[in-house]
């Protein structure tokens, strides 16, 4: 299941305590404001094989029943809290320093993953439970 703009923004209002009020205004700035963050996020997805020296971009959306491109988990992750920041940049200084703080957090956490598992070798030779 892909997560669509609408999806993103709903999460956003919640997070801002506006999921009942008039939402209008944010809606036309939340489009811009997920693709900006889509491009900074675009780099922790797990399926994208990027190879060295290419810089590939997350497909661009226009309306809020397109699709973001980016993993599941970051787009309902992370950037739900991005979006909310850059919404209530002007209006709400305070809560939109909280919400940035969330997702830089997140940010934090995405680039100390890391990128490539790899399998443990099994160097005693024995099954655990047996």
């Amino acid at each position: 299941m892909a997560t669509t703009v609408q999806e993103v923004f709903d999460m956003a209002m919640a997070l801002t305590d506006n999921c009942a009020g008039d939402t209008a205004d944010y809606k036309v700035r939340a489009v811009p404001i997920i693709n900006m963050l889509s491009v900074e996020l675009y780099q922790f997805c797990a399926h994208r094989n990027i190879s060295a020296g290419e810089r590939p971009l997350p497909v661009f959306v226009t309306k809020t029943d397109d699709e973001v491109d980016l993993d599941d988990g970051l787009a309902r992750g992370a950037l739900p809290c991005g979006l909310a920041a850059g919404l209530l940049a002007e209006e709400n200084p305070a809560m939109a320093a909280y919400h940035a703080q969330r997702y830089d957090a997140c940010l934090k956490l995405l680039r100390n993953a890391p990128r490539e598992f790899e399998a443990i070798t099994d160097v005693y030779g024995e099954k655990l439970g047996s």
